[in-house]
């Protein structure tokens, strides 16, 4: 065996041998935070408790970065978590709702909200399928240029090498030729070129895979922190390509004279996105149009008195 196919062999041994290994001392990232402002409580709401609940999922409490990587487009979706804004949004949805209470004319004693869910994800999805497109198009004309080079220097060796015969055959040199050299013989030639294909072969199978499983791995290392890149399968496929704050909840109004009316409380608001941008600006405004949502909601149901 030759010094080149031993070579390939430790290669594949060595890649093969290295799995990427999860981190499960770190922390996780937290990701990015933003500012969010809190309406002020007007006096005709004052009087009025209001109080939310958190009840959402664990997973709802982490922050997911989404893939970045171009050939696994369907998993570049961000999940920002309740956490990441400031002051908590806790209250600024309890100062949104006794406000709208407060707007109306038999307004209830308390109201009650058991937060289910509170998502903000951030699409991108269309955006990355369109950078892999490009990708594979660039590839693509990057190839056929390469074969064209690489037909018209074949064809350029052929010439040459036709040009070269015919000098030698011209030159009619006498004597005898020189003793080829020693060559290896046919089945040790067969025994290098199937080792050696065999060998290209575990490298590539060997790279391949190891790159699969670090693109697709659920999390990966940055410094001392953990960094969750898939996103949940509750996210996926199910959200418009964009950003969209969703907030969603089991609302409970109750009357001085013991009128109750109980209700699932929703409140959505959408921003479609610019393909340059990492995390839009405009987070926080989406978050405040999905609360101010919410609240109105809340409030219609209110204005029919619990009957």
């Amino acid at each position: 065996m030759s010094r080149r196919h031993s070579a390939i062999l430790v290669v594949v041994l060595t890649v093969g041998c290295s799995v990427p290994r999860l981190h499960q001392d770190r922390p996780i990232l937290t990701g990015p935070q933003f500012s969010l402002a809190v309406p002020e409580v007007v006096t005709s709401a004052q009087t009025i408790a209001v109080d939310v609940l958190d009840r959402r999922p664990d997973w709802e409490k982490l922050h997911y970065t989404g893939s970045d990587i171009p050939e696994i487009h369907e998993l570049a979706i961000a999940f920002i978590p309740m956490e990441s804004f400031h002051p908590m949004v806790i209250g600024t949805i309890e100062a949104e709702l006794a406000n709208r209470m407060g707007e109306l004319s038999d307004p209830p004693l308390s109201v009650e909200l058991k937060l289910e869910s509170f998502r903000v994800v951030f699409d991108d999805t269309e955006n990355q399928r369109a950078r892999y497109q490009t990708q594979q198009e660039r590839k693509r004309i990057r190839r056929r240029k390469q074969q064209e080079e690489d037909k018209r220097r074949d064809e350029e060796r052929k010439r040459w090498e036709r040009k070269w015969k015919q000098f030698y055959k011209s030159q009619q040199l006498g004597g005898k030729e020189d003793k080829k050299k020693d060559k290896p013989s046919v089945g040790s030639q067969l025994v290098g070129w199937v080792v050696g294909a065999l060998a290209k072969a575990m490298l590539r199978a060997a790279v391949d895979s190891t790159a699969l499983v670090i693109r697709t791995s659920a999390e990966k290392t940055h410094g001392n922190v953990r960094v969750l890149t898939t996103p949940p399968n509750e996210i996926r496929s199910r959200y418009t390509a964009g950003l969209t704050c969703e907030i969603k909840g089991t609302a409970v109004l109750t009357w001085q004279d013991g009128r109750t009316v109980q209700f699932q409380a929703v409140g959505e608001s959408y921003r479609p996105v610019r393909i340059d941008q990492e995390y839009p600006p405009s987070i926080p405004k989406t978050v405040r149009q999905a609360i101010i949502n919410l609240g109105e909601q809340v409030m219609r149901r209110g204005q029919r008195g619990g009957a």
